[in-house]
Order: structure tokens, then sequence, then C-alpha cells
């Protein structure tokens, strides 16, 4: 799933890179470099100039993403949907930074928007599931997540983030099962430990609780997680 996210990130950076630098050539001496659409690939020559502009100001809001610059990311994808309002991929960029800024709905809105255009992305359900749990919507988070699993079932993130929300609203029994399933996916995915050990708490299974929550503080701390790393080691020590 991060794979395909990079991917289409490296694409969109290399369709506007060229552009970029090929126009800036032929203005620069225009009857010198006269833009020869025959030496681009493909892809480049069929956009349009508004989506190829579309394309530079989603660059540019992955750029301020990157920098933490928010409000300016959400600007710049806002530019680019002006220009191109199919960029699914710019709807999905938003939506996260509508996140990153705690503006749930709009990262909904956003995810929605995006899943019309590509209704196939297992990302996409995943995170407008995490901003449902974020709005307190646990039946349309799981049915997101559920829907993300289906797509990509080889990805651990739509299990574990459906067994946390089943250990929030109680059911314990489709809890474990999921996480137990995405630590066999991925045996690195910190979250699922850590939700997994609240749930032998629950059961006053104090060496199987331990014992999660010493490989999730581990896993936290080797991916640089500093704030999950707390959160786990403040659990392990109430318990």
């Amino acid at each position: 799933m991060l794979k395909s996210i990079i991917t289409v990130g490296i694409i969109t950076l290399f369709v506007s890179s060229t552009l970029l630098i090929t126009t800036k050539n032929a203005l620069a001496s225009p009857h010198q470099h006269h833009l020869s659409l025959t030496n681009l690939p493909t892809e480049v020559r069929n956009l349009t100039i508004e989506e190829i502009n579309a394309e530079q100001f989603t660059n540019q809001g992955l750029e301020k993403l990157q920098q933490q610059d928010y409000s300016g990311a959400i600007q710049a994808f806002s530019q680019a949907l002006q220009l191109n309002s199919n960029h699914e991929m710019a709807y999905v960029y938003r939506g996260d930074t509508c996140q990153k800024l705690e503006d749930y709905e709009g990262a909904i809105k956003d995810y929605t928007l995006a899943l019309q255009g590509n209704p196939n992305f297992a990302y996409i359900y995943n995170s407008r599931g995490d901003a449902r749990v974020a709005l307190g919507d646990y039946q349309g988070a799981i049915a997101d997540y559920t829907q993300a699993i289906k797509l990509y079932p080889e990805d651990a993130f739509g299990y574990s983030d459906r067994g946390s929300v089943y250990l929030q609203i109680g059911n314990i029994g489709k809890a474990i099962e999921d996480l137990n399933k995405a630590i066999q996916i991925n045996p690195e995915r910190a979250e699922a430990y850590f939700h997994r050990a609240q749930i032998h708490a629950k059961f006053k299974n104090r060496q199987a609780t331990l014992q999660d929550y010493r490989t999730a503080i581990q896993l936290y701390t080797e991916q640089g997680n500093i704030v999950g790393c707390l959160k786990a080691l403040n659990m392990m020590r109430q318990y």
C-alpha cells in the first residue's frame, strides 16, 4: 500500500519536473528550444496544460506536507484540484493533511471524493476509517477497514486497525482474531501488540500482557515512534 503511494508520487514528480524543465528551456530561448512533444513520454504528451500545472501544485503540496507546513499544503493541493478536479491523489494528500490538522470531517470528504476516481485503493479506505474512528463512528470505520482488507488482504494495517475498533466497542473475540492476523502478516506491527496486550490484561494474563507490551515498546523504539513507545510503557507500568 505504501509502496503504491510512493510510486504515484514518483510518477507525479517525474511528470512535473520533466515538463517544468522542458518548458523553462523553451521560454528562455523560444527560437532555439521549441517544445517538442514527441520527445516526451506518452503520459506527459497526453496531459493538458491544466493537468500539468495541477501536478506542479501537487508536488508543492507534498513538499509543504513534508515540511509540516500543513496550511500551505492544503492550499497547494486545493489549487491542484481547482485545475484538475479528477486528481484523486491530490484528494488523498489533502485528506491526509486534514487529518494532521484534526479536520476529520474534511478528511472524510476528501477520501470519499478520491474513492470516486479510484474505488480499489485500500489505503484510502484505511485512512477514511482512521478519520471515522476519530469522530466516534466505529461502525463506519469497521466497514472501511473491512473493505480495505478485501482489497488488500496481505496488509496488516486493516486487520490491526479493525481489531483496535472491535476492542473499543467490546467485541473481544473479533478483536483478538484481527490482532492475531495482523501479527501473523506483519510481526513488526507494533500497534497490534499494544492492543492485544490490553486484551490479555482484561483476562488477567499477566505474562502475555507484559510480553506484548515489551514487544510493542521494542518495535516502537526501533521504528522511531516515541509517542507509541511512551504510551505502551505507561500502560505497562500501570498494569
